[in-house]
């Protein structure tokens, strides 16, 4: 199709061929390999952060994972079913620490310590999390950047405060308190540890900056599956 067009004086325009129109449409995705692409995408980006999460050599596994670790026994076992031998193979209610940096060596909460991991030079400390994998003072991005050390059972109040409103269910006033404590090691590195201070009164007099306090592990309750749950907290020395 051409069309012409008349120009000024009678003269003729030039001839004007339209172009055909190019649809911009994107091309209609099919349902499973749209769902392939995202879940290739999510794979890649949370791949890090499952490798991240694996227990440190020498860590204690708690027990219930040990007890969802345990396969179930064949279907046609005399007895019982799948179900039923998972059921009986579960470990029983133990304790389990309230954060990642808090180690239960042993069912005697007296030995209970904090853990701490410390760069390859010895020029930095940092509290232990399941999340940490590189030095952030040296910028080592080398996986084996950090090794796993342990905190001194005491420590100095570096700063403290008295909560007089908190969650439902806990009793208030206590002192809340930041500590300085050294690295078991390495005496000149100390790690700052959030945590409660008990057996002292939560008043302004009672409490001071420097005062040497020690650790102690307390199970504060029970959680859904029977555990003891187990909080760090310091006391006076």
């Amino acid at each position: 199709m051409v069309l012409e067009r008349q120009g000024d004086a009678g003269t003729r325009a030039p001839a004007i061929t339209p172009r055909r129109r190019v649809s911009r449409r994107r091309r209609a995705v099919p349902a499973d390999e749209y769902s392939h692409r995202l879940t290739s995408r999510l794979d890649a980006v949370f791949r890090p952060v499952r490798d991240s999460r694996q227990p440190l050599a020498g860590t204690r596994i708690a027990r219930r994972d040990r007890a969802s670790a345990v396969p179930c026994g064949p279907r046609g076992r005399k007895g019982g079913s799948p179900l039923a031998d998972a059921t009986e193979q579960q470990a029983e209610p133990g304790l389990r620490p309230i954060v990642d940096y808090l180690e239960l060596p042993t069912d005697d909460l007296a030995d209970a310590y904090i853990k701490a991991l410390v760069n390859k030079d010895g020029s930095a400390a940092f509290l232990y999390s399941p999340t940490r994998r590189f030095d952030s003072k040296t910028g080592d991005l080398d996986e084996n950047s950090l090794q796993p050390a342990r905190l001194e059972n005491e420590g100095e109040v570096w700063v403290y405060t008295i909560v007089h409103q908190s969650f439902p269910g806990i009793p208030t006033p206590f002192v809340g308190a930041i500590i300085d404590v050294p690295v078991q090691g390495h005496p000149d590195l100390k790690v700052a540890v959030r945590a409660n201070l008990a057996g002292i009164e939560p008043e302004p007099e009672k409490v001071q900056m420097g005062m040497k306090v020690r650790l102690q592990a307390r199970a504060a309750r029970k959680d859904r599956e029977g555990n003891d749950v187990v909080i760090p907290e310091y006391v006076p020395v």
